[in-house]
């Protein structure tokens, strides 16, 4: 959106509502975005990660605050440059030091705040307290900023990499000491024309940032040589140096610097060096080299440490295994004998226990043996018996459907089956009869013997519950009332902290100033945050030791578990196979991964050496912009497959083919007439186009005073503008707006080409399912269906004249060899028509027009409505939108019942042409904006309403409750007042409205 002049309210609210949940990045740069625009807009940006606010001269600090309060857990970058009305209230609210218990961006890596003159030390101060994640800043032109602010900048931001202070008139050695201090990370520093420095602040800086690559001093007049032995000497790694207008620095003095390091070349636009184009291959082989030296120094160090504590381990491991032996002797011996007297004095006590432990489980497991046996048996003698039945039934079926022979036999053995039953059956059930008999006897016998024992045991049982019951709730009740204990303890505490804390501030607010009482507020509440941070680790170090016993005994049990699991794996020769095969695809995919690697390095070698060269008026290789992709037969795949050279990448499916140039825009602008705005002087400058580089993708144009320039039309097209001519008419258009005539034409033809290979496509695919049904006699013509879809077509009367043919791009045409007409691949197949319309379709077509007409009119009528209230008649607004919100489900659902009925009834081509489907299908869409908008509206009322209700006069018609002894104020719900911390009692009564005071507390009658 940058540069969007006439950008407003409305806009930025259906932005908000359609893409602010996913919207990750925003440019509002040079537009007129006020504070109110931005709060409306930033309501729903809740992914929000990047936002340019460049040039925004409307906005202010209120708009600010509203994008830091709902993007304070999302926002990583920020650009506020060059808007006026930024102040250091500006930087506070994006740090989150202005505003009660307020969270800043935290998160915010970056920073670009130049050209923001009214920012001073406070908004640095704000800075280094709120975004300890600050990497990169510019705070160039800030001219009000000071040591003071650098120094506080540099303790509380110490990840700063990137950071650009030049044009500060006030800094001196003080800030460079601060940033040397604290920032070691830092690897770029522009302080040109930045107060005075000196060799000590040059060398207090190099000393604490070993990791600086870049640095400006321009205008440093105050450091000397000494200043750039001490930059040699300590930083290393430095590529870029500018110290232009450092008059005691000579031209020999920078070279010799230049001399020792290798890497570095002297500048010609400034003066210092920057640099070489090998550098980073030589930077790399001597750090490699470095590397060799010192693995070879810890290897031989490691060796010789490895040897000496080898020989201690062994010295040591003999010592321990003599006295582990003497340890041991005694411990045993000692063991043998208290064994031997605990065996005395204990066994006759064990083997009495043993017995009686060993006759009451044999009595209850052998009764519970026996019924399980008999259970068992009985179950499966009653399902043997039903499966043998069933399983007898199925085969004398089968057998007597197939064999009439069978089926005699099987009658006659089943007479005999019958009488050998029934002799079973009653021998069964006598011995069956004495067994249950006899049972009955033994079991009357043994209950009589083990009633005694299990009456003695139940007693016992009883006896230990009791006891054990009574030791529980004796411990439950200790607990108890300790824990009430100490919790009185704890009121009691926070009740004398907060009235000695609160007699000390009613004296210290008697007679300190505002300004003091504010900075005396901050200093509580972070005490207070503090203690809740004490109280709550003391907490959370208790629920942790309970966690970390629960988590050990996890541990422990899934250790065992794993142990079990992997002792239980063992693996066959099949599994060893599949491991070898896996393995083997595995190298197979390292291999590929290896060669993609390979390829990706060649290409950022590549990328490196191109973006090294110093002059856009280098040659060019035509080889490199060649066709990239070559078709080969691979036998493996047996296909055609495609390699390019540039990824050392193949394929086995055609690749793209650019349908034109990729720099046919850029070439196409070489020979035009341009004007070029030169910011400096405010004028623009005619000049001539005369050639394109296109490793550079830079143009050189060429004024008329012999003086040229190359500039990268991409990146300054805000600055360009191109004069050309139409109909006669001289035009001055912007570089965004200008398309040649030549590409124009080739860019048209490319979309016409890829227009009729989709629908020859789509054609080819159809004719597929058309096959001829047979003879209409009514029309007298062939007909045909479509399989897929049940379409049904006929043919044209000059069905033969029609043939078909290829057109002069390749594709298929229709040419009718009568009259010569020619239809391209994009019209209607001319050999066949659409059957007309029955009586019934006709009359479903008028009767779904009249629907569509209809709901048309009833939305407009109601659209009509709210548009033609003004923005000032709230109330008229409101009612027309609450009409429009009751017709939702009426007029509109109906209207988008008949327009996806309509949808279904016409062919595609017919619909597009159709007047009143298109009506409605446009209403649709605008009633559904309004009815978003809408509803949010009524979100917000009921939001609004909700808060209100929250905040209602505690004097209203609702239970409200006092404290007894302070007579505030306070919940109905709590134990102890959060005022003076007196406990509450249970019964408390809510208040009469008529004991309220105007001040909200109780009277002075009894409570």
């Amino acid at each position: 959106l940058e540069g969007w002049k006439d950008i407003t309210e409305k806009s930025l609210r259906s932005i908000c509502i359609s893409l602010g949940e996913r919207l990750e990045s925003i440019d509002l740069s040079n537009t007129p975005v006020t504070d109110d625009m931005m709060a409306v807009f930033v309501t729903r940006l809740f992914a929000l990660k990047e936002a340019k606010l460049s040039s925004c001269m409307l906005l202010g600090s209120s708009g600010i605050r509203s994008l830091s309060n709902y993007t304070t857990s999302t926002l990583t970058s920020l650009d506020i440059s060059h808007s006026i009305k930024m102040d250091s209230e500006t930087i506070g609210w994006i740090a989150g030091t202005q505003g009660h218990h307020r969270k800043g961006c935290a998160k915010l890596v970056s920073l670009n705040a130049s050209e923001c003159i009214r920012i001073g030390d406070e908004g640095l101060i704000a800075l280094s307290q709120g975004c300890k994640k600050l990497e990169f800043l510019n705070m160039s032109g800030c001219e009000e900023i000071t040591d003071i602010g650098v120094c506080e900048l540099a303790k509380g931001c110490t990840r700063l990499k990137v950071l650009s202070l030049p044009r500060l008139i006030h800094l001196t050695d003080k800030s460079l000491k601060s940033i040397g201090k604290s920032c070691h990370k830092l690897t770029s520093l522009n302080i040109a024309r930045s107060g005075s420095f000196t060799d000590k602040g040059v060398k207090n800086l190099v000393n604490g940032c070993p990791l600086l690559t870049s640095l400006n001093i321009a205008g440093a007049v105050g450091v000397t040589e000494k200043g750039l032995g001490y930059l040699a000497e300590a930083a290393p790694h430095i590529g870029t140096l500018n110290v232009t207008g450092c008059q005691d620095i000579s031209l020999n003095g920078l070279r010799a610097v230049i001399e020792g390091n290798s890497f570095v070349v002297e500048a010609k636009s400034y003066f210092g060096f920057y640099p070489k184009s090998d550098a980073v291959d030589g930077k790399l082989v001597a750090a490699q080299r470095a590397i060799e030296n010192n693995a070879t120094f810890l290897i031989h160090k490691t060796w010789n440490l490895y040897l000496l504590r080898k020989s201690a381990y062994t010295e040591a491991k003999l010592l321990r295994q003599h006295r582990a032996a003497r340890v041991i002797q005694r411990a045993r011996i000692h063991s043998i004998e208290r064994a031997e007297r605990r065996a005395l004095r204990v066994a006759p006590m064990l083997e009495a226990a043993a017995e009686e432990v060993q006759r009451i489980f044999r009595g209850s497991k052998g009764r519970a043996a026996m019924h399980r046996k008999v259970k068992k048996s009985r179950w499966l003698r009653a399902q043997t018996s039903s499966i043998i039945l069933i399983q007898t039934a199925w085969r004398g079926f089968a057998t007597r459907i197939h064999d009439n022979m069978v089926c005699i036999a099987l009658v006659d053995i089943y007479s005999r089956r019958q009488k050998e039953c029934l002799s079973a059956a009653a021998t069964f059930i006598q011995r069956t009869a004495r067994k249950f008999l006899g049972r009955l006897r033994n079991s009357a016998w043994k209950e009589l013997r083990g009633q005694r024992i299990r009456d003695e045991q139940l007693s016992a049982w009883r006896v230990q519950q009791y006891a054990r019951m009574y030791i529980a709730y004796r411990k439950r009740l200790l607990l108890q009332a300790e824990r009430e204990r100490i919790a009185a303890l704890q009121n009691l505490a926070a009740c004398k902290i907060q009235s000695m804390f609160r007699g000390m501030q009613g004296q210290y607010n008697a007679m300190m100033t505002k300004a003091e009482l504010e900075r005396l507020s901050r200093l509580r509440n972070r005490k207070a945050v503090d203690c809740q941070r004490a109280i709550r680790g003391f907490l959370a170090r208790e629920i942790f030791q309970k966690k970390k016993l629960l988590l050990e005994r996890d541990h422990r049990l899934a250790t065992k578990i794993q142990a079990v699991w992997r002792a239980s794996r063992v693996l066959t020769w099949q599994a060893l196979r599949m491991n070898k095969i896996a393995a083997f695809v595995f190298r197979r995919e390292e291999l590929a991964l290896d060669e993609a690697a390979k390829g990706a390095d060649e290409k950022n070698t590549k990328r490196i050496i191109y973006a090294n060269r110093d002059s856009a008026s280098d040659t060019e290789d035509e080889e490199a912009f060649a066709e990239e992709w070559t078709s080969f037969w691979d036998d493996a795949m047996g296909c055609t497959a495609w390699y390019s050279s540039k990824t050392n990448e193949t394929v086995y499916e055609e690749p793209p083919k650019p349908l034109y140039g990729k720099y046919a825009f850029e070439e196409q602008l070489v020979g035009i007439k341009v004007r070029i705005l030169w910011t400096l002087q405010n004028e623009w400058f005619r000049g001539e186009v005369v050639r394109f580089n296109r490793t550079k993708s830079k143009h050189r144009v060429d004024y008329p005073d012999g003086d040229h320039e190359w500039i990268n039309f991409q990146q300054e097209k805000n600055r360009i503008q191109v004069e050309t001519e139409t109909d006669g008419v001289e035009l001055i258009l912007p570089l965004a707006n200008y398309v040649p005539d030549t590409l124009e034409y080739r860019i048209k033809k490319a979309n016409e080409v890829a227009a009729k290979k989709k629908a020859q496509t789509i054609r080819e695919i159809e004719n597929e399912y058309w096959i001829c049904v047979g003879w209409d006699t009514d029309f007298k013509r062939f007909t045909w269906m479509n399989e897929q879809t049940g379409m049904i077509k006929m043919q044209v009367v000059d069905y033969e004249d029609w043939i078909t043919d290829i057109d002069s791009d390749g594709f298929i045409c229709y040419v009718n060899g009568r009259t010569n007409v020619t239809k391209s691949i994009l019209d209607v197949d001319p050999r066949f028509e659409i059957l007309p319309d029955s009586f019934e379709v006709e009359e479903i077509k008028i009767e779904n027009a009249k629907d569509m007409s209809m709901g048309v009119y009833l939305c407009n009528s109601l659209m009509d409505g709210y548009n033609s209230k003004s923005e000032d008649d709230e109330n008229g607004r409101r009612k027309a939108m609450n009409k429009i919100l009751a017709n939702v489900k009426k007029g509109f659902k109906t209207l988008q019942k008949s327009v996806t009925f309509a949808k279904d009834l016409y062919e595609p081509d017919e619909i597009m042409e159709n007047e009143n489907y298109l009506a409605a299908h446009e209403c649709l869409k605008e009633y559904q904006v309004l009815v978003d908008i809408g509803e949010y509206q009524t979100n917000e009322i009921e939001i609004k309403r909700k808060a209100l209700l929250k905040c209602a006069d505690p004097t209203a018609e609702k239970k409200v409750y006092h404290c007894p002894d302070c007579r505030k104020q306070i919940a109905g719900n709590i134990k102890y007042c959060s005022i003076c911390g007196a406990k509450i009692p249970r019964n408390l009564q809510p208040t009469p409205v008529e004991d309220i005071m105007e001040d909200g507390t109780r009277g002075s009658q009894l409570l």
